[in-house]
């Protein structure tokens, strides 16, 4: 995924893009060193790469390539050295992971307040919960790149929750984009903010 990522990053520098795309493009390199990249954050990456290439050159970028690509990739973990059968091995579960995706959902949408009004059905998955958080940006008119570095710094939940903390203020929050900035900027220690 990351060779995929870097490929379709290379495709879209060589385009003519807007400042703020451009700026998305150029901050996926530094995400992609980070060792906490999540497969959610890789996908959305992977996603969003492509939309930007496919809108600014629909001939310079085949989708079918990068889709192949990913799936023949998939295939050669599924599939062993012996004899040509397709074994699936079987993962330890990781000690850090104590709550399946659904209940950590269902724990965050608990404690939001403004959000449910927008959305009234919880988000089923952990890519749902990722989409929406996207389309609530939108309407609060924060850039996808401080989204995407939103994300990368503090998570989704905790991202979702300052979302939902700035829509319940619209009156005090003039510029939810620069509130945004002026907290990632202002982080302290093991995750709190100030």
């Amino acid at each position: 995924m990351k060779a995929c990522i870097q490929k379709l990053r290379n495709a879209c520098l060589g385009l003519n893009l807007a400042e703020d795309t451009l700026c998305f493009v150029e901050s996926t390199r530094a995400l992609l060193r980070r060792a906490g990249v999540t497969l959610l954050q890789a996908q959305s990456m992977i996603t969003r790469l492509t939309e930007i290439a496919c809108a600014s050159a629909p001939l310079s970028v085949d989708n079918s390539a990068v889709e192949n690509e990913l799936e023949m990739e998939t295939k050669a973990k599924e599939t062993t050295a012996a004899d040509g059968q397709n074994v699936r091995h079987k993962e330890t579960p990781k000690s850090y992971t104590k709550k399946t995706f659904g209940l950590w959902i269902a724990e965050v949408w608990e404690r939001l307040t403004t959000i449910p009004a927008f959305y009234p059905e919880t988000p089923k998955s952990d890519h749902s919960m990722m989409q929406l958080l996207y389309e609530f940006g939108k309407m609060l008119r924060i850039d996808n790149a401080l989204l995407a570095r939103a994300v990368s710094t503090l998570g989704v939940a905790e991202t979702l929750l300052l979302a939902d903390r700035i829509a319940e203020q619209p009156e005090r929050v003039k510029c939810p984009d620069g509130y945004l900035a002026k907290i990632l900027g202002v982080r302290v220690g093991h995750g709190q903010l100030s």
